[in-house]
């Protein structure tokens, strides 16, 4: 059985928040600050998406990460 830390962000696409997407916590190597207060994340494979939460939102819900188990 293996586990996973889950995490919920919404993507911004065009401007505004879109649908909420699921992330591996312990994928995302690096958080930054946007110009207009989003945040990119940047997973260990070196892609990035944008999300609609800020910064503080982002680090509180990788703290908080849920654990799921699968086999």
């Amino acid at each position: 059985m293996t586990q996973a830390r889950i995490v919920t962000f919404r993507l911004f696409v065009g401007g505004k928040a879109s649908i909420p997407t699921w992330f591996n916590a312990d994928a995302i190597v690096e958080v930054h600050e946007t110009k207009t207060g989003h945040c990119a994340i940047i997973a260990e494979n070196g892609t990035f998406t944008l999300v609609a939460e800020t910064y503080q939102q982002v680090l509180a819900a990788l703290a908080a990460a849920t654990v799921i188990l699968s086999s």
